[in-house]
């Protein structure tokens, strides 16, 4: 019975039910399909994660961990927190209709201290070259814009 969230929710009231959340608590919501593929707008987002999404290949990633962390939740029963691939906390809420996983509604876009955090990193990456790339490239960024 695998069928898509547009048939059950309205995209239209969800998004405005997601606008008004994500605009009180400050965090990034997104609503994803059960391939982890966004389904509504990105309220919210922080600049660092927009900036990670607008890369294909970053984007990619986020994607699988929107994916595991949703998959995650499924499999536990509740809802999943977790930290992704840049060690930012997110957190998955799945949407089961009749046993049936449908998609999941992602929150967070929070950074913690490493110190503070004993969250689970959804996804491993073996090639961690395009991250450390793309934080380098950052940082550069950063500095050459605040001078």
């Amino acid at each position: 019975m695998q069928t898509d969230l547009e048939s059950i929710l309205d995209l239209d009231e969800w998004e405005k039910l997601q606008d008004a959340i994500a605009l009180e608590t400050h965090l990034a919501i997104i609503l994803v399909d059960y391939r982890g593929k966004p389904v509504s707008n990105h309220n919210q987002v922080q600049p660092f994660c927009q900036l990670v999404r607008n890369n294909p290949k970053l984007n990619a990633y986020c994607e699988k961990c929107d994916a595991r962390g949703s998959l995650e939740a499924v499999h536990r029963g509740t809802p999943f927190i977790y930290r992704c691939h840049f060690d930012i906390v997110d957190i998955a809420i799945p949407i089961m209709v009749e046993n049936h996983y449908m998609g999941a509604i992602m929150a967070g876009e929070v950074r913690m201290d490493e110190k503070q955090s004993q969250l689970e990193q959804i996804l491993q990456l073996e090639d961690q070259d395009p991250i450390q790339q793309f934080k380098k490239n950052i940082k550069r960024f950063m500095n050459n814009y605040q001078n």
